[in-house]
């Protein structure tokens, strides 16, 4: 790739300035990637406990009205 500067000299981009943008690009997409990773694998823990000890999951809108008024009121 060829820049023109404001003398009118052709400079070359150097090996660092191209590829440094897309290097940190990808490092900073696979930090989100296993970040992303980690809590959909929390979740899924957390999931499976209280499935193992209630047998289901469910959630029904007049529990989580009362449970959140109560937690509203203790505040």
């Amino acid at each position: 790739m060829l820049i023109t500067n404001s003398d009118d000299k052709e400079t070359e981009m150097t090996a660092i300035e191209t590829f440094t943008p897309m290097v940190l690009n990808q490092i900073g997409i696979t930090v989100l990637c296993f970040l992303a990773l980690g809590i959909g694998v929390q979740v899924s823990s957390r999931l499976k406990r209280i499935r193992r000890r209630w047998g289901y999951l469910k959630v029904a809108p007049r529990y989580a009205f009362a449970y959140l008024g109560r937690r509203l009121q203790s505040n």
